[in-house]
């Protein structure tokens, strides 16, 4: 179950970060790919440039998002090989009867010992 937790942890961690990661890197590539390239002026039709430019922008969020979660899976499969991600056996409880007690016939509590003299 902890590997499970982990392994949601690294992706879904990682997903939002290549969405974010991807809407400030995806503008200005969209525009430079959009803009026209020396002409003065443009005569578009620009509500579908428009469209085309979102739409553009969306995938590139969506292809960011899949990115960051194929990195945040390479990343837990990395730690887990290399066992900083193993769970650590909680260590067991001391039992309750395991040292002497105050009092007990083994104990060298000074008031139980019977005074010699």
């Amino acid at each position: 179950m902890h590997a499970l937790k982990m392994f949601l942890l690294f992706v879904l961690g990682g997903a939002p970060r290549g969405a974010t990661a991807a809407s400030f890197v995806a503008p200005p590539l969209v525009k430079m790919r959009y803009a026209p390239s020396g002409e003065a002026a443009a005569l578009c039709n620009c509500k579908d440039l428009a469209d085309k430019m979102v739409a553009s922008l969306f995938q590139a969020q969506l292809i960011g998002l899949v990115i960051g979660a194929v990195l945040g899976l390479i990343l837990f499969v990395m730690l887990r090989r290399s066992g900083r991600l193993r769970k650590k056996p909680p260590e067991a409880p001391k039992p309750p009867g395991d040292g002497p007690e105050p009092g007990d016939a083994g104990a060298t509590d000074e008031a139980a010992t019977p005074a010699a003299g």
